[in-house]
Order: structure tokens, then C-alpha cells, then sequence
């Protein structure tokens, strides 16, 4: 079971759709990513974001649920 946390405390979990930040200069917005694994330790979240492209993250802290699996 999962005990990583997104930035409002919800629990995170293979199949959830989150929204994390992205950066480019002084520019900056949001993406959007369906989680297929994590890890723990080390933290690193992997999925694949709405361009499919592949996405590892690694602050869980700074994203956010847009959906749950059902």
C-alpha cells in the first residue's frame, strides 16, 4: 500500500491521474499524469503524462489528485 501523500494529505495510488508543475524559464503551468508504479525509498513516482510521454517524479508533495482509479 501506498504511503505517499499529494499536497493536500490524499493518499496516492497506481491509477490515479495527478497534476504536478511544470517549468520551463520563467514560465510555468501544469501537466497532467496517470501514475503506473512508485517507489518508496527512494520517492520517485512513474507514469505517463497526457503527451505520452514517460514522467518520473520525485516530490510527491508537490502534486495533486484531478482523479481517482476507480
Amino acid at each position: 500500500m501506498s504511503k505517499l501523500k499529494d499536497f493536500t494529505g490524499r493518499e496516492i495510488a497506481v491509477g490515479d491521474k495527478l497534476a504536478y508543475p511544470v517549468r520551463a524559464g520563467s514560465q510555468m503551468w501544469l501537466r497532467a499524469m496517470v501514475v503506473n508504479a512508485f517507489t518508496s525509498s527512494p520517492v520517485q513516482i512513474f507514469g505517463i503524462n497526457e503527451k505520452g510521454s514517460s514522467v518520473k517524479l520525485l516530490t510527491p508533495g508537490r502534486c495533486i489528485i484531478i482523479e481517482k482509479e476507480k
